[in-house]
């Protein structure tokens, strides 16, 4: 209650329970533009963006420590929208494997739900090299890693990367290369900090992960058979063994 000079001389209050009797009604005029926004959001969704002959598999279990489907078909078109050489990406960034058939618009969104962007460094062959060597120095215990644009052994045994190809050309440790990834690794995360320490220097696309997805479905319609790695895993099955002891 107020005074006569407008202060509060007295106050009181109750605890009410919340119930459907206090639901305010919608608004109509604002109820129909939000219809309208959810009915042109789920048509967006559904939009049919490309196919895929292959289930792009991602299965939960592998991501640490395998080349995926998934990974791979993600890789390559980050790869396209950095206009990168080569590309990386952890595997924790993509969330949900697709099936074959049909891909729609609301597919690449759930897989790739992070708002992450498309980043490319500039590096001497020198230090891909000495990048490379360091996953696989530490592989299995740090979080898996997805691939595109090169192919390779991963010497698991030895910690080394081995006979590495680049746009159909061994690696060249004088020559520059273009390395894509995400802005997440960009900024020092997973090994971030530590991978891309010989960079001569880095731009953001702006394009999101999932839009990079999209414009590659866009381009391809329909996706090729990324069912086997272009990068053999040497000593996978002693790092497994290991693991287990």
């Amino acid at each position: 209650m107020l005074n006569e000079v407008g202060h509060i001389s007295t106050y009181s209050g109750s605890l009410e329970k919340i119930t459907s009797l206090y639901e305010p009604a919608a608004d109509d005029s604002v109820q129909q533009l939000v219809d309208s926004y959810n009915d042109s959001l789920e048509a967006n969704m559904k939009a049919v963006a490309g196919h895929t002959a292959q289930t792009l598999a991602l299965p939960k279990e592998k991501k640490k420590t395998h080349i995926l489907p998934m990974g791979t078909f993600t890789a390559q078109s980050m790869l396209e929208a950095g206009k990168g050489d080569i590309c990386l990406v952890n595997s924790g960034a993509i969330r949900a494997e697709i099936a074959a058939g049909e891909i729609t618009v609301g597919m690449i969104y759930e897989s790739l739900p992070y708002d992450n962007t498309v980043v490319t460094f500039l590096m001497p062959g020198a230090s891909v090299q000495a990048m490379f060597d360091h996953i696989c120095a530490k592989y299995g215990s740090l979080d898996g890693y997805q691939y595109a644009g090169f192919t390779a052994d991963f010497d698991l045994n030895s910690g080394r990367a081995r006979n590495l190809v680049i746009g159909g050309n061994p690696l060249d440790n004088t020559k520059t290369y273009r390395v894509s990834t995400s802005s997440f690794i960009a900024n020092g995360n997973l090994e971030g900090d530590k991978m891309f320490v010989g960079s001569l220097g880095s731009e953001d696309s702006g394009i999101l992960m999932r839009e990079a997805a999209l414009a590659y479905l866009a381009r391809v319609k329909n996706v090729p058979d990324f069912s086997q790695p272009q990068i053999s895993l040497i000593g996978l099955e002693n790092l497994k063994r290991e693991s287990k002891l």
